[in-house]
């Protein structure tokens, strides 16, 4: 990425001044340069949370898929619940690349809303839920306060108390001497 920054510098920067509207480009240098630099440190900043997202995310996505299979009692939800962490987990580093992309053509906060919706909030929701939703429940259906409820003490073992050592009359082990 930084051996084309340059490149990739340029072509924003060209992108930009052909869509001055867009971008709110008065003419005026000194104004339009403090405006195309904050966009070419989003663009930047976007290309790098694409690589970084894209390294990180499989870790997520198991994560949050062991939840999900450990805490959704309907094997049906459950099903549609890990397929929706898996696709839109896997699709979320592409919200970095697509807000990059067309940060120059349509603008800082059009592409970022558009990038939300399409690739960041899909993958956030199914978490919540997930997270949030069958996090109160247990696999068996009953929710986390009424199972500690319903929990019931520990049956005492069956068979002879053990008394303390103190107490405790052994008669020695004997030893065998085989001559």
């Amino acid at each position: 990425m930084v051996k084309f920054r340059l490149e990739l510098s340029r072509w924003m920067r060209s992108v930009m001044l052909a869509h001055p509207a867009t971008h709110g480009l008065v003419g005026v240098r000194d104004v339009d340069e403090q405006i195309l630099d904050e966009a070419l440190v989003k663009f930047d900043a976007g290309l790098r949370l694409f690589h970084m997202q894209a390294e990180g995310m499989g870790l997520v996505i198991i994560g949050t898929t062991m939840v999900a299979v450990m805490l959704v009692a309907s094997p049906v939800a459950r099903q549609v619940i890990v397929w929706l962490l898996t696709a839109s987990g896997a699709s979320y580093p592409l919200g970095y690349l697509l807000w990059s992309a067309l940060i120059p053509s349509q603008g800082i906060e059009r592409v970022k809303t558009t990038a939300e919706w399409v690739f960041w909030i899909p993958f956030g929701g199914a978490t919540i839920l997930v997270m949030g939703g069958w996090s109160r429940s247990s696999p068996s259906g009953v929710s986390g306060d009424d199972h500690a409820a319903r929990a019931r003490p520990h049956p005492r073992p069956r068979g002879r108390r053990h008394r303390h050592r103190s107490t405790c009359r052994r008669a020695p082990r004997r030893r065998l001497h085989r001559p």
